[in-house]
């Protein structure tokens, strides 16, 4: 009787026909864990587990165990390849401003972080009722001195720079909430060379005097953000799309008395962790385990 083979199983933990030891792959993300597990039939019994189920765009961190029976030959490519999948980690916070503390200073920082005003814009703390943050004493950052009608479109707002050096998938969310006369429209735009800005995305937010939680954007799929010093984003005040002209959040007319306010603005990404280089021996039991692991493959399929 051959070692315990694995059987991978979807998110939920349902059980394939074949018989054996389950691994749980928690990750649609992750196809270089979905195929190991499922390639790997001829090694010991691996259990892959996750004590945190993160949304669909942040990694997985997974722990793998080998089975004690495994023969000495399969450890070093198990290893290796344990190694190898380790890298997937969960997403940690790069930069933090929760605004408690009545400050602009940034909450945490993983590099470094700053925070400044565009064109004129004020700041004041106010209460953070209806934020994410679970601090119910806590303050929100609120933001006044934008433009008059039909002047400055995307140049007053708020600038934050964050230091993503050795972390990539950078994911930026916030709260915000709009007075009624405030522009409806916000402009994401962010650097990666602090010089020249590109517009990300916009938020319209629909309702007055709430905050909308949880607006979000990815930047895992632009390049220059991952691994950089410079990178920065401007929340900025813009034209309703295709005029020139604010529009206001709520059922009145704009006004440049309207005030927005922030909260929980979270830059979150996962670190960059580089490839092991093993040493000359190491490599050779790696390129000997995977040949055991290829031969008794062979030989399954020929049975």
């Amino acid at each position: 009787m051959g070692p315990p083979r694995i059987v991978p199983l979807e998110r939920g933990g349902r059980r394939s026909r074949s018989s054996g030891f389950p691994a749980t792959c928690l990750s649609r993300s992750n196809p270089t864990l979905r195929a190991f597990l499922t390639r790997a039939k001829s090694s010991p019994q691996i259990h892959a587990t996750s004590d945190k189920v993160l949304p669909e765009t942040f990694a997985q961190t997974f722990v793998l165990t080998i089975d004690s029976r495994a023969p000495m030959k399969f450890k070093p490519a198990l290893l290796a390849a344990a190694a190898f999948l380790a890298s997937s980690a969960y997403a940690d916070t790069v930069a933090l401003w929760d605004f408690n503390k009545g400050s602009t200073k940034h909450t945490s920082s993983m590099n470094g972080a700053f925070f400044e005003t565009l064109n004129g814009v004020t700041t004041t703390f106010v209460s953070q009722a209806g934020s994410s943050d679970r601090n119910g004493t806590g303050q929100a950052l609120n933001t006044a001195g934008y433009g008059t009608q039909g002047t400055g479109n995307m140049t007053r707002g708020v600038q934050f720079s964050v230091d993503t050096t050795a972390y990539e998938n950078i994911v930026l969310t916030f709260d915000q909430r709009n007075s009624a006369t405030a522009s409806a429209w916000t402009a994401l735009l962010y650097t990666i060379d602090g010089d020249n800005w590109l517009q990300a995305t916009t938020f319209r937010m629909l309702r007055d005097s709430v905050f909308v939680n949880g607006l979000t954007f990815d930047f895992s799929n632009i390049a220059g953000v991952a691994n950089n010093e410079s990178f920065a984003v401007q929340l900025v005040s813009m034209f309703a799309p295709g005029t020139s002209a604010y529009a206001a959040t709520g059922s009145g007319s704009y006004g440049a008395a309207g005030t927005i306010r922030y909260d929980m603005v979270t830059f979150s990404g996962t670190e960059i962790v580089a490839a092991a280089v093993p040493e000359p021996e190491s490599l050779a039991l790696l390129l000997a385990g995977l040949g055991v692991m290829a031969l008794v493959r062979r030989n399954r399929k020929q049975a």
